[in-house]
């Protein structure tokens, strides 16, 4: 059976009493009104509820199998496109999926459970099942330290994070979000819910045509940004009068260098900084849109819905209604593994503190801390160093294994086109800053093998690269 609250959610948010021919989507190929998502989620016919995943595919085809997946009651396992097949399949076998879901373009691959086609879904019929499907909304997190997790939320707690978003962000029925982030993260499942809350519209850019271009023409209100995502449109050539529409350009999921920050403020980009997890359903703190420049060197205050504390050890401790219910437990499918403390606190791993205006400030990850010869070495400080050095784009700092000191820091640099830039001027500059022993011993360009592998850059996969491929990198200075 569906589940209720789902299901009368879903119309609830989809009803059009006042606006029937507002836009729910926009894209090259397809408008559909809230009317036209209304009328379908009341004739999706009831189900037997499964354990199915749905590869993501920013598009209206992905949007609509998600809602409908909803209202059958499924639990439902949030898949990247960008998975090759084996980690496809380890996946399933982990959730114990029953059904796969995606784009028609890959339904001739050989998976090892059924596959139905976006557009099929609302009619297939699903055989019965001895699990207890719940509803759940699984996102699989980045490992960008640790190995991956299965983070189970609800439409509930997505919702709570969402309603906390929608008031610091001007976000209303008028506005027009761009949707760009994939929507197996928090950070794009946050733009459909937002959307369904204010009964906004959700575009869908046009793959031939600029990201510039389409903020322009398509009367973009608000996008949501990862850094590298603003720097890119950094690049482009544009006024303050070519972004008039826009209210609210969030950025999040990375760390932010303050230059690029001060740059795109300077050329009358609204900016948000936002500090958030996948546990939390997407943001927790998130800077003001009239901000000043003392502010925007923080991640702002708390949303509403939600709590925070930094324990003894600068520890950023977080609780509220958009906490996720657990982790998916592989061998136990119906019991979830509980992540808060007996406080009911989520520990996140980040290092942070709150200033005297009630702002955060993260300062790195637990897990990026390298100790080299007994010193404690925090790769984030390097990092800020480093980004402030001209032609440094993006810049990564891991630990290696090292036979004297036990680890050693090392940089992956990403650089403006081809400019040149002298070792020996990067580490004069490193050394004006931070004491010897954390200064890397070595600076590689981005590893091109690893790009467009995600949101967010791995430092797991960066020092497996290097432990594999450490005789064929590139220097990143002369």
């Amino acid at each position: 059976m569906p589940s209720t609250l789902n299901s009368s959610t879903l119309l609830k948010l989809t009803s059009t009493t006042n606006c029937q021919d507002r836009l729910f989507m926009e894209s090259p190929n397809l408008n559909f009104s809230f009317d036209d998502l209304h009328h379908l989620l009341q004739r999706v016919p009831r189900s037997s509820p499964q354990f199915i995943g749905i590869i993501e595919e920013t598009s209206p085809d992905f949007i609509l199998a998600f809602l409908v997946a909803l209202m059958q009651g499924h639990d439902i396992f949030l898949l990247s496109k960008r998975h090759p097949h084996e980690q496809l399949e380890t996946i399933i076998s982990d959730a114990k999926l029953a059904y796969l879901v995606g784009p028609r373009t890959i339904e001739n691959i050989n998976f090892s459970v059924d596959f139905i086609p976006f557009e099929d879904l609302s009619e297939f019929k699903f055989g019965s099942t001895h699990l207890r499907p719940q509803n759940h909304i699984i996102f699989q997190t980045s490992g960008s330290t640790q190995k991956s997790k299965y983070v189970v939320h609800t439409l509930d707690t997505l919702m709570a994070n969402a309603k906390g978003v929608v008031e610091n962000s001007q976000l209303c029925e008028d506005s027009r979000t761009l949707a760009i982030l994939p929507f197996n993260h928090v950070g794009g499942m946050g733009l459909l819910i937002r959307g369904l809350l204010t009964q906004s519209t959700l575009v869908f850019q046009d793959k031939d045509i600029s990201m510039l271009d389409t903020l322009i023409q398509s009367q973009i209100t608000h996008v949501s940004f990862v850094p590298t995502q603003l720097r890119a449109l950094l690049k482009s050539d544009f006024s303050i009068d070519d972004i008039l529409n826009l209210t609210s350009v969030l950025v999040g999921g990375d760390r932010t260098d303050y230059s690029v920050v001060a740059e795109a403020k300077k050329r009358g980009l609204p900016i948000q900084l936002t500090y958030g997890l996948t546990e939390m359903a997407s943001q927790v703190t998130t800077t003001r849109l009239d901000a000043d420049d003392f502010e925007m060197n923080t991640s702002g205050q708390l949303l509403a819905n939600t709590d925070m504390t930094i324990d003894h050890h600068g520890e950023i401790l977080v609780r509220g209604e958009s906490l996720c219910l657990g982790y998916l437990n592989p061998t136990q499918r119906n019991n979830l593994i509980d992540p808060r403390d007996d406080d009911g606190w989520f520990h996140s791993g980040d290092l942070g503190y709150i200033n005297h205006k009630s702002q955060l400030i993260v300062t790195g990850r637990i897990h990026n801390i390298i100790i080299s010869g007994g010193e404690n070495i925090q790769a984030e400080e390097i990092e800020t160093s480093l980004m402030q050095i001209e032609g440094v784009d993006e810049c990564y700092v891991i630990g290696t294994p090292n036979n004297e000191f036990g680890e050693r820091p090392i940089a992956f640099i990403r650089k403006s086109n081809d400019i040149i830039i002298a070792e020996s001027f990067v580490r004069h500059s490193l050394k004006l800053k931070h004491p010897f022993f954390m200064i890397p011993d070595a600076f590689f360009l981005f590893p091109p093998e690893l790009e467009n592998t995600g949101i967010k850059t791995s430092r797991n996969n960066l020092k497996e690269f290097y432990l594999n491929h450490s005789s064929s990198l590139l220097k990143a200075f002369s």
